[in-house]
């Protein structure tokens, strides 16, 4: 990424994709037969937002399926009798705990956080689970900083100079 003129990268890495510097944003992304780059002036950002998102029906799916598996292995038992095979009777309970394991497993699979910077023509959307929150959140704050310094250097803000113990130097 080349530089403009008095800028400065302030978060980020080349290598990591995504790059904060005192002008603009901007994420590269690569997969299997697509590669996006997008970039962002400071200018233009709009917001900052966390998205959580969660199938908690697959929770109570769950449970109904290993309720379900319960009863019909009682049912089983109680009514067959001794006649059919013991396997027979408890299939309906192993069915029933294997499909809630599965339903539990994509519960944590299609989970998701994400942080999404929106301006008035695109949108970067990162993985804010690989970060964690923390992180997340700092780097939510460093991006806001450097947008409002921006503001402050354009006028856009205030005719003030931002003061002296600002974090990021003109």
């Amino acid at each position: 990424m080349l530089l403009l003129p008095e800028e400065t990268v302030i978060y980020g890495s080349p290598e990591a994709g995504f790059i904060v510097t005192s002008h603009r944003l901007r994420v590269e992304t690569k997969s299997w037969g697509q590669a996006q780059v997008t970039s962002m002036m400071l200018e233009d950002l709009c917001s900052a937002e966390f998205r959580y998102s969660s199938q908690p029906w697959l929770f109570v799916f769950a449970f109904l399926l290993l309720l379900l598996g319960g009863v019909g292995a009682f049912l089983a038992f109680t009514q067959l009798g001794s006649s059919i095979m013991t396997v027979l009777k408890v299939i309906p309970l192993c069915g029933g705990i294997l499909f809630a394991i599965g339903l539990v497993f994509l519960y944590f699979v299609t989970r998701r956080m994400t942080l999404v910077l929106a301006s008035t023509g695109a949108s970067i959307v990162l993985d804010a689970m690989s970060l964690g929150l923390d992180r997340s959140k700092e780097l939510m704050d460093i991006i806001e900083t450097a947008k409002n310094y921006r503001n402050f250097q354009s006028g856009l803000v205030s005719t003030e100079a931002p003061p002296e113990d600002y974090p990021y130097p003109a």
